[in-house]
């Protein structure tokens, strides 16, 4: 037999059971809600780091965008390693270095490239005019290196306009 005090408990279960499905759902909002936060912050943090290094290298930027490439320098180096020892490629490495780090960070997650191509200068013309002979030297000996500098290239070629 069904008595008032039946009926009124599980009215009761009833709604706790509702109350802590809705409970549990702010929890996980909360939870969601701190994430976002703190890989905002982590975000940001590396946005800070970047700016930093920016302001170290954009004086050998602006001398990489202005000047053309001899690719006849490929052949002056018995092999990829010694170009890369060279006076020559050690002065242009810190901004190549730069880009490979920003698309690291893109590959890894910990920036969205949307908002990196707002706040970054990746200048996919500087990519094009190196492009060649970082391409060259992923075949150069002593062995294949395929990847060098591929996360600079996946950040740049995007931005390219297709020629007509």
């Amino acid at each position: 037999m069904i008595t008032t005090a039946t009926v009124t408990l599980s009215a009761f279960a009833t709604l706790a059971a509702a109350v802590s499905s809705i409970a549990s759902l702010f929890a996980a909002r909360h939870a969601e809600r701190q994430l976002e936060i703190a890989e905002r912050s982590t975000e940001a943090e590396v946005f800070l780091q970047i700016d930093e290094r920016w302001r170290d290298i954009y004086p050998i930027y602006r001398q990489l965008a202005a000047e053309s490439v001899d690719m006849s320098v490929l052949t002056q180096f018995p092999d990829r390693d010694a170009l890369m020892a060279s006076d020559f490629w050690q002065e242009r490495r810190p901004v190549f270095a730069f880009y490979e780090f920003v698309g690291s960070c893109v590959e890894a997650g910990l920036l969205r490239r949307e908002t990196v191509l707002k706040l970054v200068n990746i200048n996919p013309a500087l990519w094009t005019q190196y492009a060649p002979m970082i391409k060259a030297m992923r075949k150069m000996p002593p062995v294949d290196y395929p990847d060098l500098y591929i996360r600079w290239q996946g950040l740049a070629e995007p931005l390219i306009a297709p020629k007509t």
